[in-house]
């Protein structure tokens, strides 16, 4: 999650870890920051990280709270972690918690968390209503504070209980408030609601800003500036599952009949299924261990079996490329030659992970894309590379110069990626054979057709 949104801080609640844990995701994700309050043995433990060591200042922290003035693209403004008491018996005592912090600073205001709480009625789906006295409490508290809760993208509920049953309970406690001080310094701010899978409470990103930019000398164009936090809570973290999946999913949430309450279910399942993978004895391995089975995968089909061919068949054959073509293949390469190269991509084309050249040249952020409704194994997934800008020009300088001699090369039935060649040709030709051969049925002469499934045949070494 951290990796795809990129904040500039993380808000976690109820960890129920010790530091040590804390500290070892804060090297994981890369930040310079990290604040924790130590959970006891009831559960507990509040994490504030941030990515760059000067853009927070601690103003003072809780059991239940965290609160940072925040320095970041030249504004200055607060930030309350929270989190409410999850009793009924102390929401006053939290009440008291967040009036108290209103005295603290002048700076724009900015609350994020689990309140825990609710502002309307609204804001509760299924069960009992939720007290009027709490409703009233609450509202009163954050009025008194002069905060106002920013309005949310996406589903309008944060926390559920009895998921897919007839007993669903779904909740807004967790929220963002803020002052018009702090609306003022970020006009364009929203919060988007992340639904997770494996925590009863959803993930909350906050986007602070979004800067247009133009591009010097040429077309219009914008650059997303992503600053804000994300809050989990219980200290499980959201996996992308199929989107397909999810989407259909999120369309049965308003739905409490009891055939929409199966088919929720029966999705749950499916999305359980995607993020498990079969390793190369078969066995199912899940969360971090299934790096291992990818990475060992990709790491099988790219290695060379030193496999040498001692066919005398083989010793007549004569090279199709000439002296000259070798020579013009191997020359320097020329700066006309990446110009082309250069504009002939996409004018919507990323320049690279980032925007920016990591050490390794051939570097790549890969994407694995299920091919089938439930992928169980490697590959039942399709791979989406994203390469560096530098690494594409050479690559495609050189494919520019192969294309000329490819013709004379290939075989002509080898009918894909050559120009003026189409594969169509030749899934016409084996719609006629099958055709002929569905038809033969008498004559002392038979017929037969043998197919070739040449598996992964351009994704290996040999």
């Amino acid at each position: 999650m951290v990796s795809p949104k990129k904040p500039d801080f993380v808000y976690l609640m109820e960890t129920k870890v010790n530091r040590s844990h804390a500290e070892r995701l804060r090297v994981k994700i890369g930040f310079e920051g990290l604040f924790y309050v130590d959970n006891d043995r009831r559960g507990g433990g509040l994490a504030l990280l941030w990515k760059k060591n000067n853009t927070a200042r601690l103003l003072g922290y809780s059991k239940n709270h965290v609160d940072v003035e925040v320095a970041i693209w030249g504004k200055i403004w607060r930030m309350t972690c929270f989190y409410g008491f999850p009793q009924r018996h102390r929401r006053k005592e939290a009440w008291q918690l967040l009036s108290g912090l209103k005295e603290k600073s002048t700076l724009p205001w900015v609350v994020v968390g689990n309140f825990n709480d609710l502002l309307y009625q609204h804001e509760k789906r299924g069960g009992n209503p939720h007290p009027v006295g709490l409703l009233r409490g609450f509202g009163d508290t954050v009025h008194n504070c002069g905060l106002v809760q920013l309005p949310m993208r996406g589903h309008q509920f944060t926390w559920e209980k009895g998921k897919g049953t007839e007993r669903w309970l779904e909740e807004r406690l967790d929220k963002v408030l803020v002052t018009a001080q702090w609306t003022d310094l970020h006009g364009e701010a929203w919060v988007e609601n992340i639904l997770t899978r494996k925590s009863d409470h959803s993930a909350l990103f906050l986007n602070t800003d979004i800067a247009l930019v133009r591009r010097q000398g040429g077309r219009d164009g914008f650059v997303l500036r992503w600053l804000g936090f994300m809050m989990k809570v219980a200290g499980v973290w959201w996996r992308l599952p199929g989107r397909m999946l999810r989407k259909e999913q999120d369309a049965l949430h308003h739905r409490r009949d009891s055939a929409a309450l199966a088919e929720f279910r029966n999705l749950e399942e499916r999305l359980g299924q995607l993020e498990v993978l079969k390793n190369d004895v078969g066995a199912w391995v899940d969360g971090e261990n299934m790096k291992k089975v990818v990475l060992d995968y990709y790491a099988a089909i790219f290695t060379s079996s030193n496999t040498e061919c001692e066919d005398p068949m083989f010793d007549d054959f004569t090279p199709r490329v000439t002296n000259e073509q070798n020579t013009m293949l191997l020359r320097p390469f020329e700066i006309e030659e990446a110009r082309r190269a250069l504009f002939a991509m996409f004018p919507d084309k990323a320049p690279g992970p980032d925007g920016s050249l990591p050490e390794g040249l051939n570097d790549t952020n890969v994407i694995l894309i299920p091919k089938k409704n439930v992928p169980k194994t490697v590959s039942d997934m399709r791979p989406i590379a994203l390469s560096n800008v530098l690494y594409r020009i050479m690559a495609k300088v050189i494919a520019n110069r192969m294309k000329p001699l490819m013709g004379d090369l290939i075989s002509e039935a080898q009918s894909v990626f050559i120009p003026g060649r189409l594969i169509t040709d030749n899934i016409l030709i084996a719609a006629e054979v099958g055709h002929y051969l569905n038809r033969k049925q008498c004559g002392q002469k038979g017929w037969a057709a043998l197919k070739l499934d040449m598996a992964k045949a351009y994704d290996r070494m040999e």
